[in-house]
């Protein structure tokens, strides 16, 4: 049975951006990966499945029960559950738990993309199906007071649900904020992992590319985020040390 873990963020935090870099590095290691996504800005996603927006109707059949007869195939080991933009979307997150639940006996690891609030109407549901929520933080003030009252909102369900929390600091040099600032915000948790995720230009201008191409390419990042990268994915699970010298 795959783990199914939680990334989740404010707005422009870059959950999407890790989320999917952390399916593609796991899935070297010849890991099935489902990314269910179900966040706000579904363009990356379009990007990545090559535009076929007229095809990107994936997360509605598995929402209706037909599994992943339409997701869309990334490589040889990612499968992407996403909608179009103008798709909207009526989201009970206790029938998305449950379709969840049904096809994570197909793949290693399920990567559920979400925002905020519907993270936590996840994690409010009495179903335990998520294993560990990922939280991206990029330390900016006004978002990690958004986080601070997601936390407040959700910290006994994670203890009921026996759901482990990491915190992810996304773009940890950008951020003039001092660690201790960062800890404030996530004492509420008690002893929780943290993961440093690097900001450099460089990675900017990489992932735009990747973007503008429909690829998750990881090869021309710099060393200190492929590092960075390759931590989170081991976090998350068992990652061949192989699979650190190709990312």
């Amino acid at each position: 049975m795959g783990k199914v873990v939680l990334f989740t963020g404010a707005p422009k935090t870059g959950s999407t951006f890790l989320a999917k870099y952390a399916a593609k590095i796991i899935s070297k290691d010849n890991k099935r990966i489902a990314v269910v996504d179900i966040s706000k800005n579904k363009g990356i996603y379009h990007n990545i499945c090559f535009g076929r927006d007229q095809d990107t109707i994936g997360l509605l059949e598995l929402l209706n029960g037909n599994g992943n007869k339409r997701a869309l195939p990334y490589g040889e080991n990612i499968d992407i559950f996403t909608v179009t933009s103008k798709v909207i979307l009526d989201l009970v997150p206790s029938v998305l738990l449950k379709r969840v639940e049904e096809i994570r006996e197909e793949y290693d690891l399920v990567i559920i993309d979400s925002d905020l609030e519907t993270s936590k109407s996840l994690i409010s549901c009495s179903v335990k199906t998520i294993d560990e929520l990922y939280l991206i933080q990029d330390l900016h003030e006004e978002n990690a007071a958004q986080m601070e009252i997601f936390l407040n909102k959700i910290k006994d369900r994670l203890k009921e649900n026996e759901i482990n929390a990491t915190i992810v600091c996304n773009k940890s040099i950008y951020c003039k904020v001092k660690f201790e600032y960062f800890e404030k915000y996530f004492n509420t948790l008690g002893e929780v992992k943290a993961v440093l995720i690097p900001f450099e230009e460089r990675n900017m201008i990489v992932d735009l590319n990747n973007k503008s191409t429909g690829h998750i390419k990881t090869n021309k990042f710099t060393n200190n985020l492929k590092k960075a990268l390759y931590g989170l994915c081991s976090n998350i699970t068992n990652v061949n040390s192989k699979v650190k010298n190709i990312v």
